[in-house]
This record gives C-alpha cells, sequence and structure tokens, in this order.
C-alpha cells in the first residue's frame, strides 16, 4: 500500500511539473509574439512617419517654387538696404555760373577728395529736376543755398554750408552757428549777401536769368499760361 501511494504521488507530481512547464512555455511563446507584434507596429510607425515628413518637405518645397524664389536671409536684406541708401551726407544745390559760389565748390570738392560724403549738383544744368532734389526749383535755389539730406529733408542758408564743412572735416569752422544769437545773426549776413549776389557778381537779375532759361523773348511779359510779346516792339 505504501508503494502504491508513494507511485501515485510521484505521477501526479510529473503531471503537474510538466502542466507547469507547460504553461510556462506557452507564456514564453505569448511574450515573444507580443513583442514581435509591438516591434513590427513600431517599425511600421517609424517608417510612416519618415513618409509623412518626407511628404510635407516636398509640400513645402512645391509651394516656395509656386510663390516665387527663395525667401533671402535677413542678413541679404541689410545688405540691399545698405547698398541702396545714399553714402553722401549732404547734397549741395550749387549754382555754376556764380564765379564766388564756384571758388567754394571747388574747395569742398578739393577737401572730399572723391570721398563722395557731398552729392554736387548744378542747378543751372539743363537736366536740373526739381523732383530729384526735394522739390527746390531753380528759382528758389537761385535765391539762396539749398541742401538735401539722405531723408530727403531740405535745409537752406548757413546751415547747408555747416552741414557741408562737417563733411569734410572743417566743421568746427562754423561750429559757432549752432548757438544763439551767433546763429541767427550768421543767416541775417547771408541772407544780405543772397540778395545782392548776382549784381556783385556783375550778372543780370533774376527776372532775367529766368526768362532766359526759359527761353523767353527778352521784353516778353509772360504768366504761368501765356505770354504778350509787344508788336511792334519799342525802340530804344
Amino acid at each position: 500500500m505504501f508503494w502504491y501511494n508513494l507511485c501515485r504521488d510521484v505521477v501526479d507530481s510529473s503531471f503537474a511539473v510538466t502542466k507547469v512547464l507547460s504553461a510556462c512555455q506557452l507564456r514564453r511563446h505569448d511574450c515573444v509574439a507580443r513583442f514581435s507584434v509591438l516591434r513590427d507596429q513600431q517599425i511600421e510607425m517609424h517608417h510612416g512617419l519618415r513618409q509623412r515628413r518626407g511628404a510635407s518637405a516636398v509640400s513645402r518645397l512645391t509651394a516656395s517654387a509656386a510663390a516665387g524664389a527663395v525667401e533671402p536671409a535677413p542678413q541679404t536684406k541689410q545688405m540691399e538696404a545698405a547698398d541702396a541708401a545714399p553714402t553722401w551726407q549732404i547734397r549741395l544745390l550749387y549754382d555754376s555760373e556764380c564765379p564766388l559760389c564756384m571758388k567754394e565748390v571747388a574747395m569742398l570738392m578739393s577737401r572730399d577728395d572723391g570721398k563722395g560724403k557731398i552729392d554736387f549738383v548744378d542747378i543751372c544744368s539743363p537736366s536740373y529736376d526739381a523732383a530729384e532734389n526735394g522739390g527746390v526749383t531753380f528759382e528758389t535755389a537761385m535765391r539762396r543755398i539749398h541742401g538735401v539730406l539722405p531723408d530727403g529733408s531740405v535745409v537752406s542758408n548757413v546751415e547747408v554750408f555747416r552741414r557741408c564743412y562737417e563733411a569734410v572735416g572743417l566743421g568746427w569752422l562754423y561750429e559757432f552757428t549752432k548757438y544763439y544769437p551767433f546763429g541767427p545773426m550768421a543767416n541775417a549776413v547771408y541772407e544780405l549777401w543772397a540778395a545782392n549776389r548776382l549784381r556783385v557778381t556783375g550778372r543780370p537779375d533774376l527776372a532775367t536769368i529766368l526768362e532766359e532759361r526759359r527761353g523767353t523773348p527778352q521784353g516778353a511779359n509772360c504768366d504761368e499760361d501765356s505770354c504778350e510779346i509787344e508788336f511792334p516792339p519799342k525802340r530804344k
């Protein structure tokens, strides 16, 4: 009886061990299978993500090509803006038919020495255009000296000389004109000179110069729209 019970227990134990081993084996295979499924899913997601990224990049490039060229870098824009900005500090509108004025202009040109700090514009040139020079007409420029700054603003009288002299390194000569009462006094002296410079330099008055510039016959009475010429002309 003893041996029967012993053998039965051994057999039962063997069956139990076998079941345990089988269960473990099944669990191992199940874990491996699940791991394989998860790995395959991750691989598919990775490939799908790469494909979506590639498609998005192609879409962006296509949109850029359709809209035009690629947007320039900020540094390129800054360089282009710098190239377009004026290099001069003041544009001097001068009368090339005034002998005393030309001595001053010659001195400034010599001091500038090709650096381009001053942009010299002859108002007596047939190609002079007020629209390109701050709206200063020939008549206005003939009455007193004018200058145009890089931002398009217009200066006149002694301030023009001060800025020109500062541009060529001689600003100290006109430094005192920045302060009251020397500035107004200097402008008053210049105004007196400007009102008499044509007569002092032996030139016709401004009305005659304007007639000659317009090509109007001497003795004609002209307004903005028409001219009246006396006929027969009076004898002197």
